[in-house]
């Protein structure tokens, strides 16, 4: 069969990108390849500033695969990716299951085009990568390239819908509700939250507006406060083709930590999938013992493994 290879064009690329992943979940039953929820907060979240510019450098970093007939069957393209201050870069690999024989040829080019546009002032210039337990054939193919397998990276963690729904139980005079996405005061308020949950000291309402565009609908879901501030957020992204949410990020605000609101968040936002019929949900994390614990206390008892690759040019 004839496969093609080229640049990211235009918005139809991004269309197909997102199918591509659906496409993968469903054939392949796990996330072992990227979901919507993760495209989407790459794009409009990491590479924000080119949304808001309309200058989009990330463009000539993604690679698609097509074969003859113009059907998408691989996409090669970072996350963080090469931008200034970074003196590495990264590579993720999205492959259609009946396809995987060009992540070779996917990943040469990616390796390529990671070296031209290295820095000319690092003498090394690492590249990272990732697999998932039980990925033999991608750790073998690393290996052969020269990667290094690291420690362990994470989790990817899922929550069978099946079972009954446990109420979320808040501090007195808290309460849990969605954000109303056409208020500007809502997103100066929502922008705090995530600025004050992850450290970010350059969020800004501006880059909070792009995430309620993305093309994947999601449940915006905000702890308010006594005084009116959010005390805690998440995003529950909905991938309506597999009946799946996904749950990225989930935080909590410097001032309200250890008050159980991000256990309530995370009950709230499973009875409200299991309400549309959803049949699982899903959620990233670290090595962190507490964050796991929390995860697998309201559902998210089972969990694959993730690790990191690295090879040195």
């Amino acid at each position: 069969m004839t496969i093609t290879s080229r640049f990211y064009s235009n918005e139809d690329d991004y269309r197909r990108i997102r199918e591509l992943l659906m496409e993968c979940y469903r054939l392949n039953g796990n996330q072992h390849s990227w979901a919507v929820d993760r495209l989407d907060w790459w794009r409009y979240t990491i590479q924000s500033g080119d949304e808001i510019s309309g200058n989009h450098t990330w463009h000539d970093q993604v690679r698609l695969w097509e074969t003859a007939e113009g059907k998408l069957v691989g996409v090669a393209h970072p996350e963080d990716g090469l931008r200034p201050g970074l003196n590495w870069g990264d590579i993720h690999l999205e492959i259609h299951p009946e396809f995987r024989e060009l992540e070779e040829v996917m990943f040469a080019w990616a390796e390529s085009n990671h070296q031209a546009g290295r820095p000319a002032d690092l003498a090394r210039w690492p590249l990272y990568t990732y697999t998932y337990e039980g990925d033999g054939l991608r750790e073998r193919l690393l290996t052969q390239r020269g990667y290094a397998k690291r420690e362990q990276d994470g989790y990817k963690r899922c929550c069978r819908l099946s079972g009954d729904s446990k109420a979320p139980d808040l501090p007195a005079g808290f309460s849990i509700r969605t954000v109303k996405r056409g208020d500007d005061a809502e997103l100066v308020k929502w922008s705090e939250v995530n600025g004050s949950a992850f450290g970010n000291p350059d969020n800004s309402p501006e880059r909070c507006r792009l995430w309620f565009r993305t093309p994947t609908r999601h449940i915006d879901l905000v702890v308010v406060a006594p005084t009116g501030s959010f005390a805690a957020y998440c995003l529950i992204w909905l991938d309506e083709h597999n009946l799946i949410g996904m749950f990225e990020p989930v935080g909590t605000h410097r001032e309200f930590r250890r008050r159980g609101l991000a256990r309530a968040m995370l009950l709230e936002g499973l009875t409200r999938l299991r309400a549309l019929g959803y049949r699982c949900a899903y959620i990233g994390a670290g090595m962190d013992p507490a964050a796991n614990g929390l995860y697998e206390s309201v559902g998210f008892t089972e969990a694959v493994a993730s690790y990191e690759w690295l090879k040195q040019f």
